[in-house]
């Protein structure tokens, strides 16, 4: 083989190499941030920056739309960590009833496709149990 070939043969497979770890390595950034953007969405800070950046209040404005922002804020957070709790028990649940109905093969793809399902959102830092508060309105 001539060097020119080899050289070329070297560079595309180079290229290649490179291409795939990029790939890779973007990927699990954008995993990661959106997983993080979620769960800073769910703990409230995310949902007040977010209305914030979409409002862009005017500088007299700002402090009122904030404290209305960090109210409701607060109640998601608790919405959503109810409805976190309320899928778990339901996983929880449809596990039980099918463990009576399938084969053992096909519990077992059951569960591991649940155990996928169970670590993939974020976990709050705060599941505390019970029904999450009405919207504060007129306040």
């Amino acid at each position: 083989m001539k060097l020119t070939t080899k050289t070329t043969l070297i560079l595309i497979g180079v290229l290649i190499i490179g291409i795939v770890i990029g790939s890779v390595g973007v990927s699990s950034y954008l995993r990661f941030h959106h997983e993080r953007k979620v769960a800073e969405f769910r703990r409230g800070r995310g949902f007040v920056s977010e209305m914030e950046r979409i409002i862009d209040p005017r500088p007299e404005q700002k402090d009122q739309i904030h404290l209305i922002l960090k109210k409701h804020s607060r109640w998601i957070q608790k919405f959503s960590d109810e409805q976190i709790r309320i899928f778990v028990v339901s996983l929880d649940s449809l596990n039980l009833e099918l463990s009576k109905v399938l084969t053992p093969d096909q519990m077992k793809r059951f569960e591991h496709r649940m155990e996928q399902i169970r670590h993939r959102p974020p976990r709050p830092i705060d599941r505390r149990p019970g029904p999450p508060p009405p919207p504060p309105f007129g306040e």
